[in-house]
C-alpha cells in the first residue's frame, strides 16, 4: 500500500501551562491522563501492518514530557516503523527533567524535538543546555504565538489570525494540516 501516515499521538492530555488559546484544550483537563505504553504499542503495531514507511508521527500532548516514560514512545514507534519521522512537540519547560538514559533512548530512535515558545517563564538557556545532549537530533522552534493569557480575546479574530486553522480551511489539500481538534 502507498498510504502515508501523518498522525498526532497524544502521550498525555494535560499540560503544565494554561494557555487560553490552547488548540488541544488542555485547560479543560482536570485530571492528569497518561497514555498506556502497552496500548500504544498495540496501536503502533497495527499501524505498521497497514501503512507504508512514509510520513511522520508527532508525539504530543498537552505537554508530552510530563509522561514519566516519554522516551519509550519513540523507542516503540521506531521498533515498528523504522523509516518514519518521529517528532516530539513540546513547550520545552520539562526538558530539564530528562535523564541521560531517556535522552539516549530518544537519540537512538532518531526522534526530533520541536519546541513551541509561549509567553511563560521558560529559562531558554537551561533548555539549550539540555538540547545540546540530543546528539542525533535537532530542535526547531515551531510556534511563537502572541497570546492574550487573560482570555479576553475576540474568538473570531483569533481564529482568523491562527494561520494553521485558517490555512486549513482556505487551502484544503495543500501543505497546511490545520490544528483544529475535536475531543
Amino acid at each position: 500500500t502507498n498510504t502515508i501516515i501523518n498522525n498526532n499521538e497524544c502521550v498525555v492530555r494535560h499540560c503544565n501551562f494554561n494557555c487560553a488559546k490552547c488548540c488541544h484544550f488542555t485547560p479543560l483537563v482536570k485530571t492528569p491522563w497518561f497514555k498506556d505504553l502497552r496500548e500504544f504499542e498495540l496501536e503502533i503495531r497495527r499501524v505498521a501492518e497497514i501503512i507504508s514507511e512514509d510520513g511522520a508521527i508527532s508525539l504530543i500532548g498537552g505537554e508530552p514530557f510530563l509522561h514519566p516514560q516519554v522516551e519509550q514512545f519513540a523507542r516503540i514507534t521506531r521498533q515498528y516503523l523504522p523509516y518514519i519521522n518521529i517528532f516530539y512537540t513540546t513547550n520545552g519547560s520539562m526538558l530539564h527533567r530528562l535523564t541521560d538514559e531517556q535522552i539516549q533512548v530518544i537519540n537512538d530512535a532518531y526522534a526530533e524535538v520541536r519546541m513551541s515558545v509561549y509567553p511563560y517563564n521558560v529559562d531558554i538557556s537551561e533548555v539549550s543546555k539540555k538540547i545540546n545532549l540530543f546528539t542525533t537530533n535537532t530542535i526547531s522552534e515551531m510556534y511563537n504565538l502572541s497570546m492574550d493569557l487573560s482570555g479576553s480575546q475576540d474568538a473570531t479574530k483569533s481564529f482568523y489570525e491562527c494561520d494553521q486553522a485558517y490555512h486549513n480551511l482556505e487551502h484544503v489539500g495543500n501543505t497546511g494540516y490545520g490544528c483544529l481538534n475535536l475531543k
